[in-house]
């Protein structure tokens, strides 16, 4: 050996040994492939002795792995630059999985390389406590998600890299009825299995109180309670909203998420101010801030793998989504791939999660409303019945949809004038996919579904109502009460009744 590769060896050789009480594989290649050196972990992967390896090649070592292993040497040799496999190289000798850096060695002052040395560290732990968070987390996203004629949703979710623990982000949107959409992003620091279990109870628990029909604000504190009973040391944040399709109004609510950007039907763009508490857990009360979303506006959610870089202050990159949605196609679906692939340039070392919302340029195109009156004379009510009908045989809807209309809007008119209060108005809604009765008051007394007995002369009324309608329920309103029911029109379905 020349007395460069002398002093090459001999500092590997040192190298060699601080590694040997390490799980980190090393071994050093001259430039003709041979071992020249190998610390005892790499040598017990290999399934030989460390002294059986010099002098000898990868291919009368480790002829399974000879190929890759020489290829890795030509291109160090040939570039002169590292070579970071990010892979994970599952080793058939059964010793593990492990990610590998080759690495040029040059004598001092030279340009010349004199071998390659590799650094393999064991993952196999890491690797399979991997595979269980990504297991818990994957059934824990929804698939398909739901939209309506009056919200797109479109969403791209990709986890960090593969040498990484997966991740807390999550989302969801959820099908309220009457054309209502509830949207929902959060993030829960940390990495792993204890991240992803927490992401999981809080995914429920948003669902139960979407189910219950609960405002933003009462959605995050019930989120907030739920991380304080958990006593879980993981810092959790959250944004959900609620999408009223009638006035085209997204109420938001933020536990110290980061921003929504939005961008308007002109092209602006504006990274929202919204009233935002801080992250659950630490009992702050709730704000909401309602934000107008005209047709053709969009709203992006996010975690913070999308945006936050550790060379780039957080503001830059607020600036840069603002651009990047700017600039983006109108199509959804091709905004989302536009945005992931301009923030992220397809790797991110953390979990990202993009949910993008947008009311249709030709939305009123897409639904008719009407609005009507109800006089507090129960005598008229068949004026209200014969005004519906009217409505409904102008909007060419069949026989059967017609007739349980009528009697749907004629039980929530009554429904409303005996147990309401004040003014009742009902409001008629068409989709390409749904029919959508409401009934507004002015009263604060949610009404309940109850078994009537046989000699009851009331308490029938919403028991009618469910059977006939695919959805119903009721929901408050600054100004009172909305009770609602809602015809599938799209075909045969399984109908969740309240």
């Amino acid at each position: 050996m020349s007395e460069a590769g002398s002093e090459t060896a001999v500092d590997a050789a040192l190298l060699a040994v601080l590694l040997d009480a390490s799980p980190v594989g090393f071994a050093f290649y001259d430039v003709d492939g041979r071992y020249l050196l190998v610390n005892e972990s790499m040598a017990t992967a290999n399934g030989l002795a460390a002294s059986a390896h010099l002098g000898r090649t990868s291919g009368e070592v480790v002829p399974h792995l000879a190929a890759e292993i020489q290829l890795r040497i030509d291109e160090v040799l040939s570039t002169g630059r590292p070579v970071l496999d990010v892979d994970v190289d599952s080793r058939s000798s059964g010793a593990g999985e492990w990610t590998t850096g080759w690495y040029p060695v040059r004598r001092p002052g030279s340009d010349a390389v004199l071998g390659v040395a590799v650094v393999a560290t064991d993952i196999t732990r890491v690797a399979a406590l991997r595979s269980t968070a990504l297991t818990l987390q994957r059934p824990l996203l929804p698939g398909v998600l739901p939209s309506t004629a009056e919200l797109e949703v479109a969403v791209r979710y990709v986890a960090g890299a593969a040498d990484t623990d997966v991740g807390g982000d999550w989302y969801d949107v959820i099908t309220l009825g009457a054309g209502r959409l509830a949207v929902v992003i959060g993030d829960v620091m940390g990495r792993g299995v204890a991240a992803a279990a927490v992401m999981g109870q809080l995914r429920t628990a948003v669902r139960t109180c979407a189910r219950l029909d609960l405002q933003p604000v009462e959605v995050l504190d019930a989120l907030d309670g739920l991380v304080c009973d958990l006593g879980s040391e993981q810092i959790a944040t959250c944004l959900y909203g609620v999408f009223d399709p009638h006035a085209r109004e997204l109420l938001l609510a933020s536990a110290g998420h980061l921003p929504p950007v939005l961008r308007l039907p002109t092209g602006a763009v504006e990274v929202l101010e919204l009233e935002v508490s801080a992250p659950l857990g630490l009992t702050d009360p709730t704000r909401q801030t309602t934000v107008t979303m005209p047709p053709g506006s969009v709203l992006a959610l996010y975690t913070d793998g999308l945006v936050e870089r550790r060379d780039c202050d957080l503001e830059e990159r607020l600036t840069q989504l603002g651009a990047v949605m700017a600039a983006g196609p109108a199509a959804l679906e091709l905004l989302a791939d536009h945005v992931m692939a301009e923030m992220t340039g397809g790797v991110s070392d953390d979990d990202v999660a993009l949910l993008l919302v947008r009311v249709p340029s030709d939305v009123d195109l897409r639904s008719r409303t009407v609005m009507i009156e109800v006089p507090r004379d129960r005598a008229r009510l068949y004026d209200v019945r014969d005004r519906v009908r009217g409505i409904m045989r102008s909007w060419a809807l069949v026989d059967d949809v017609l007739d349980n209309a009528t009697l749907l809007a004629s039980e929530l008119v009554t429904n409303g004038l005996v147990h309401g209060t004040g003014r009742v108005d009902l409001r008629l809604r068409l989709t390409r996919d749904r029919l959508v009765l409401e009934v507004v008051d002015e009263g604060r007394h949610m009404p309940r579904r109850r078994r009537a007995g046989a000699d009851d002369e009331g308490g029938r009324g919403l028991q009618l109502v469910a059977a006939l309608s695919h959805r119903w329920g009721c929901r408050t309103v600054p100004d009172g009460k909305v009770v609602w029911a809602e015809i599938d029109l799209a075909g045969p379905s399984d109908p969740s009744r309240g």
